[in-house]
């Protein structure tokens, strides 16, 4: 193959900074607040008069760890436990002159209120009133709106794929994109949904306070917390207080289970498989019968987890693993060139040349043969003439090549050979397997320092691979096996937090949480020979030394591929693939929120600060020569008959009439390398009027500074 470098473009590093940074300054707002996830206990001391009590002593104390907290009753009788521990918890309430009131089965939700309005009798204080507290309650104490989905719910409702998002669409004024992917995880999961009409990528998710969106996109989350490793959700939809940042949408508040006093356990199974399915109605009816078989289908996923105790009342531990193992078929189908086309030879299936009409022939794909009418009137007198170049036809065959250039055919073993009948205009068909597998492991540890400080740590990491083929999965990758990527996501998202009780009215946490997923893209083990012969085959402008090893051509130069050639269901097919192409991102912070009580005020405040990068290259293949097929000096009106021409004054063009491309090629990979700090704080105050009257109000700064490049060159 012969190119003319016309252009040596530099590289795009620019373009692409320019791109993610107006990425991340619409993102990064929406992702990264301080949090409050906790849950709260509230109320009100009265006597049988309705009359308030003040100084009783109160105390909740956590049924699963034995963790006790202790407040006192204002002058108005108000008390508040803020930012407990989502569990069950039992209540004492002691006045002298008063009998003793207990409170068991009080819930506490992940950013919830639960109201209970002790309510004691005059008499001896060894005498004990015993209550069981209502699980529902009408929210008196919060203006948010939103739902709690408990871990029974999520355990047990039946979920496609064993995904937490499957709930999330329960909830009033939620609107799926159609992208929306409840069922799979990884890159395949998508968690674009709208809420209350606002853009689904305004959305926050959250595991345990930790920022949980890929701010990348902001349509997908870093890690997928097992359905058996969940303690609740809660999906906060309006009327945030100021201890949440500026998520329009709604914000997914996952809390992840503890251990307890008991040992807890259990092991799960799910599972598909095709046997058990009919055959979907569009296969039944393609044109073509080699299509019209049932598309594999196994699913396996299983799971197990334990917790307990290592110290009783002091000690805790949660660990949990699960693994999903698929194979899906995908049935794709196109039209792809002959074996006699690929060898160059335009002359065995072609047909309808009309010299009424002047019409060309054409293949089974409706490309046009390598020919033109030349000579008289349209209609009249022409003579059906080869456009291949005379001196490198076939002898006695003007529609076949003499030689076919190496580096065309090469590229045109981009394409497949045909595999099945001709039949509605298709003549390659497949039900390639894509087959990602997902594991996970969750591990948690709470310790009880003192009666007065809670240590808690969790570790959840996700490992996600699909292997190439995967036809219309991603990005970048054609239908076609014969040039494919392999993708992987390692995930993980840490959270070290210490709770500490100041006083019976205060209560401060200071929280360390990190979030990370990368994307790795290789080409495929089946790939990498053709790959390396295509790139050995055609000269590069820039030495080799500067670019990515094993990157396939550039597609933006073979966009659409060689249309119509490859062209089905599934559309045109570009010459291209994203490997080798990678990125990754890191989010650190740190933040600390105070609750004071004091009359019938809750007075919260909150500092936030945190850290980021986003590492991303460009597409792969973006430093190798860009090649159209049509951008050339011989057109013969086919594309493959173009690229298979021998090169000009190459050995096989010894009378100097051959093909000649002109190429474009950046000199290397671009490569962003974004970097941004994030400061915000938050003051705020529930205000109990009375018994059935809350007021609510705060105020929050955030400041969200310019991105800039960790490298220092921009």
């Amino acid at each position: 193959m012969k190119t003319i470098q016309a252009e040596k473009k530099q590289p795009s590093v620019t373009l692409v900074l320019c791109a993610l940074i107006c990425l991340l300054l619409l993102a990064v707002p929406l992702a990264l607040q301080a949090q409050q996830y906790s849950g709260t206990i509230t109320g009100t001391v009265i006597d049988s008069t309705g009359a308030s009590i003040p100084g009783a002593a109160v105390t909740a104390t956590n049924t699963g760890t034995g963790s006790s907290y202790n407040a006192t009753s204002s002058d108005q009788g108000v008390y508040t436990f803020a930012q407990l521990p989502v569990g069950t918890y039992e209540v004492h309430v002691k006045k002298a002159a008063f009998k003793e009131f207990v409170a068991k089965g009080v819930e506490v939700h992940t950013s919830t209120t639960t109201e209970l309005s002790p309510k004691l009798d005059i008499g001896s204080a060894s005498e004990t009133i015993t209550v069981e507290a209502s699980d529902v309650q009408v929210e008196t104490t919060q203006a948010s709106v939103g739902e709690v989905i408990e871990g029974t719910q999520v355990r047990e409702l039946p979920l496609n794929g064993e995904n937490f998002m499957g709930l999330v669409t329960l909830s009033p004024g939620v609107s799926q994109a159609n992208s929306f992917n409840s069922r799979d995880k990884g890159l395949l999961g998508g968690s674009d949904f709208s809420v209350n009409g606002n853009p689904y990528t305004n959305n926050l998710f959250l595991v345990d306070g930790v920022n949980n969106n890929d701010v990348g996109s902001n349509r997908t989350i870093l890690v997928y917390p097992s359905t058996d490793a969940i303690a609740e959700f809660k999906m906060v939809r309006n009327s945030y207080g100021p201890e949440y940042g500026q998520a329009s949408g709604a914000i997914i508040s996952i809390t992840t289970k503890s251990g307890e006093n008991q040992f807890h356990g259990g092991f799960f199974y799910a599972g598909r498989n095709n046997a058990l399915d009919a055959n979907d109605w569009f296969s039944n009816h393609f044109a073509n019968p080699a299509q019209r078989t049932k598309a594999e289908l196994r699913r396996n996923d299983w799971g197990y987890h334990i917790g307990g105790p290592v110290i009783k009342n002091k000690l805790f531990f949660f660990w949990g693993q699960e693994w999903d193992r698929e194979v899906r078929g995908n049935p794709v189908s196109a039209c792809v060139p002959t074996a006699a086309e690929q060898g160059g030879d335009f002359s065995q299936d072609f047909s309808g040349a009309s010299a009424a009409t002047d019409k060309i022939a054409t293949d089974q794909c409706g490309a046009n043969q390598p020919a033109n009418w030349v000579g008289g009137v349209k209609g009249v007198g022409g003579v059906y003439t080869s456009n291949i170049p005379g001196a490198l036809q076939a002898v006695g065959n003007p529609f076949k090549l003499a030689a076919v250039d190496p580096a065309g055919a090469l590229l045109g073993q981009f394409y497949p050979l045909p595999n099945v009948p001709l039949a509605g205009g298709i003549n390659w068909a497949e039900s390639e397997k894509v087959s990602p597998s997902w594991g996970e492991i969750n591990a948690r540890v709470d310790y009880d320092l003192t009666q007065k400080h809670r240590a808690t740590f969790r570790w959840t990491q996700d490992s996600w691979k699909v292997p190439g083929p995967a036809p219309g999965q991603f990005w970048g990758d054609a239908i076609f096996p014969t040039v494919s990527s392999d993708w992987s996501q390692p995930s993980k998202s840490v959270m070290v937090k210490l709770t500490s009780q100041l006083s019976s009215s205060m209560v401060n946490d200071v929280e360390f949480g990190y979030g990370h997923n990368a994307i790795i893209t290789t080409l495929s083990p089946g790939s990498t020979a053709l790959v390396a012969a295509t790139n050995a085959a055609i000269p590069s402008a820039w030495p080799a030394s500067l670019k990515q090893k094993g990157a396939y051509i550039d597609g933006g130069g073979a966009w659409g591929g060689l249309n119509p050639y490859g062209g089905g269901p599934a559309g045109a097919q570009t010459m291209w693939t994203i490997a080798p192409y990678g990125n990754h991102e890191d989010l650190y912070a740190i933040q600390d929120n105070i609750s004071k009580v004091r009359g019938n005020h809750l007075f919260k405040a909150g500092v936030y600060y945190s850290t980021n990068a986003k590492i991303e290259y460009n597409n792969g293949g973006n430093d190798q020569p860009a090649i159209g097929p049509g951008n050339v000096t011989v057109s013969t009106g086919n594309p493959l008959a173009n690229i298979l021409l021998p090169g000009l004054s190459t050995p096989l063009d010894p009378s100097n009439v051959g093909q000649q491309f002109k190429t474009t090629e950046n000199s290397v990979n671009g490569l962003a390398q974004v970097g941004w700090h994030d400061f915000e704080w938050y003051i705020g105050d529930t205000w109990k009027l009375n018994h059935n009257l809350t007021v609510n109000y705060g105020f929050r700064w955030s400041f969200y500074r310019e991105p800039f490049g960790i490298d220092n060159k921009w």
